[in-house]
């Protein structure tokens, strides 16, 4: 892999700056020591290396990593994951109009730069940052280095993905336009416990809930959590399977995201952020029915994968919603995010929950665009937002 180096001077201190064509040229202490106090877990080493080890992400995908890290005397100051995309693939932000409009001016749409965690839409990315250092300061300098890497490549944009919030008004400051878009979320209201939780919804949805979680019951189908070093090493085993069978009953002519060898690692590499939920019948205790594969850290939950064997009505709201809020409100976790999609998750307990992308285009037209006609894309997303949520409140 080969990697590229400049250097940077300001205030009287020297800085040098590094492009990385994988994970594995980076050191993992240094990388993990910024990611870890972050909110989103997919930013750590771990998660990121196992995507491009296991071929998950790779140029033959579609994928080019290229991410970028900063040093002062070797100590590592910020980073940030950053792809050369020669298509949308992957990332959960539908840009197909943005595409054809740039089409239709005869302007080239990739490649293009995109901070992200790849096939992974949980909001929470921005540069990793030393807490030691100004970050408006430190992102002025990375953004610099992204465009002067961009415009020499003939790439010709700039976009980060499912951004903390936060972010925001740092990022504004550098040109970066803000594009809205929702998901789907359960946010913990201080619930005493679950039939608190159920007690908020309206009526004809609490009813459905409750239908749909005794019909488990009738059939004698257990739920479980499994947690960390509490998780039997063959359930990672168990997942890839589900991953694949799931894959390729709805769409067997698509290569699924993930490789197989991508399960195979998460026991070696992200135990300790790691839970299951798992389903299993009183006639058949020592394997699961089905199961969900989800990562913790702080106060938030990330629903990722779920494979079953079996078409059993209501099992799959069972394992990856209703069981995930229940264990939620038990150990004072504040969101549970289900994964990308799916206006079903509505009426059970997640309403639509606005996130956001930033994007900045080399093409100065091009650009102008978008500035020009984002505020009433975004309202048009809010309306959306609040017509979907209206619908939740109880009556």
């Amino acid at each position: 892999m080969s990697m590229s180096s400049s250097q940077k001077s300001l205030s009287n201190r020297s800085f040098t700056a590094k492009w990385h064509e994988s994970m594995e040229t980076i050191d993992r202490e240094q990388w993990n020591r910024l990611a870890i106090p972050m909110k989103n877990p997919f930013l750590e080493w771990e998660w990121l290396f196992m995507l491009e080890r296991s071929k998950s992400i790779c140029p033959d995908r579609g994928w080019y990593p290229k991410h970028l890290t900063l040093y002062e005397n070797n100590r590592m100051l910020a980073a940030a994951p950053l792809y050369i995309k020669m298509n949308s693939e992957g990332e959960y932000i539908y840009d197909l109009d943005w595409f054809n409009i740039a089409s239709r001016m005869d302007i080239a749409y990739y490649p293009k730069m995109v901070g992200t965690i790849p096939l992974t839409p949980v909001p929470g990315y921005r540069f990793l940052v030393d807490s030691q250092e100004d970050e408006r300061w430190i992102a002025r300098i990375l953004v610099k280095l992204i465009n002067q890497y961009c415009k020499a490549q003939k790439i010709n944009s700039c976009n980060f993905l499912y951004i903390d919030d936060d972010w925001i008004p740092i990022m504004n400051q550098l040109r970066f336009v803000e594009w809205k878009h929702y998901t789907y979320q359960w946010h913990n209201r201080n619930y005493i416990d679950y039939d608190h939780f159920l007690q908020t919804l309206k009526t004809s949805h609490r009813k459905n809930i409750k239908r749909e979680r005794n019909a488990l019951e009738k059939q004698n189908i257990q739920l479980n959590v499994h947690i960390g070093d509490n998780i039997p090493k063959s359930f990672y085993s168990h997942m890839r399977n589900f991953y694949i069978h799931t894959g390729n009953k709805y769409d067997s002519e698509s290569e699924p995201y993930f490789t197989p060898h991508f399960f195979d690692q998460l026991s070696a590499y992200y135990d300790h952020r790691s839970m299951f939920i798992t389903a299993h019948s009183a006639m058949r205790p020592e394997k699961p029915l089905a199961m969900a594969y989800f990562v913790y850290k702080g106060q938030r939950l990330s629903g990722r994968y779920w494979g079953t064997e079996l078409d059993i009505p209501f099992l799959h709201f069972n394992v990856c919603y209703y069981r995930a809020i229940q264990w939620a409100i038990e150990n004072n976790i504040q969101v549970v995010d289900p994964g990308a999609g799916g206006v079903h998750k509505l009426k059970r307990g997640f309403p639509a929950t606005l996130f956001h992308s930033l994007h900045l285009f080399y093409d100065w037209r091009f650009q102008l665009l978008m500035m020009q006609h984002i505020d009433q894309i975004n309202e048009l997303e809010q309306k959306e937002v609040n017509l979907l949520n209206e619908n939740l409140k109880k009556k």
